[in-house]
């Protein structure tokens, strides 16, 4: 297993358990196996191997969803099953790179939705990009409240009202361009 690869894993496993500021280089070299001099040179810091944790991270089973509101299961399931690992990110400098990493997700998922949505090409490219991180900014927002607990809902009510704010409003997005193209 590559040396960045042992890295990451170890990184997750020890913020499943404790707090980011907890965590040292010495203590993540130690449990892969390497010295302080190898993690350094492939990281500056432990930040930057979070980073590269939440930029190489997935999500399970997103990639065979068919629809969002499924999209939005899988998710809200990967958060409960990783909840300690994202609290202690969460909690940590590391927030920002949690919030990028749900907002990468989300814009993923939207642009998807958005593309089906809109067979029909009536959108450009970079208008489809647009609304996507409009929606996603929202989405992943939505989210980081929900995890930092200033939203008390149960999963299912989060993912009922994101549901119920976002059906049908693409159409309508699309629609109203649409008109103001054809103006």
């Amino acid at each position: 297993m590559k040396t960045q690869v042992k890295l990451r894993l170890q990184l997750k496993q020890f913020l499943a358990n404790e707090p980011l500021d907890t965590i040292t280089v010495k203590r993540l070299a130690s449990a892969c196996g390497i010295n302080r001099q190898t993690f350094y040179y492939h990281y500056r810091d432990i930040y930057e191997l979070l980073a590269d944790v939440y930029i190489n991270e997935k999500i399970p089973n997103l990639d065979s969803v068919f629809t969002w509101e499924k999209a939005l299961d899988e998710i809200f399931n990967y958060i409960i099953n990783n909840r300690q690992f994202i609290n202690n990110t969460a909690q940590s400098a590391g927030h920002d790179l949690l919030d990028a990493f749900f907002n990468n997700v989300f814009y993923n998922v939207l642009l998807t939705e958005i593309n089906v949505i809109d067979s029909n090409k009536k959108l450009n490219e970079e208008e489809a990009r647009f609304l996507s991180s409009f929606y996603s900014a929202g989405f992943a927002n939505i989210v980081m409240q929900w995890i930092d607990g200033t939203q008390e809902e149960a999963p299912l009510s989060v993912i009922d009202r994101l549901i119920n704010f976002f059906e049908g409003s693409i159409e309508r997005v699309i629609q109203r361009y649409y008109r103001k193209q054809n103006e």
